[in-house]
């Protein structure tokens, strides 16, 4: 496992998840690869491809998230 991961991200923009890990420990699959994300580690993935993400150890993981093309949410509105 690496501790930052970066992939292809497909020209359709509704696609691309970008992660980025301020604290704790991130366990990440994405398809059949996974990936350990430590603090300043990030990740760029289509988001139709099958995900899962967990956190390592004790510590709570927090990150930054950006998902582009996501319809919003219309609780919200």
């Amino acid at each position: 496992m690496s501790s930052s991961c970066t992939s292809s991200i497909p020209s359709e923009p509704s696609r691309a998840r970008y992660g980025y890990v301020t604290s704790g420990t991130l366990g990440i699959r994405v398809g059949f690869e996974e990936y350990e994300l430590a603090p300043g580690g990030s990740i760029a993935f289509d988001s139709s491809s099958p995900h899962r993400l967990w956190a390592i150890g004790d510590e709570p993981v927090h990150a930054v998230w950006v998902v582009i093309g996501r319809k919003a949410d219309p609780r919200g509105e």
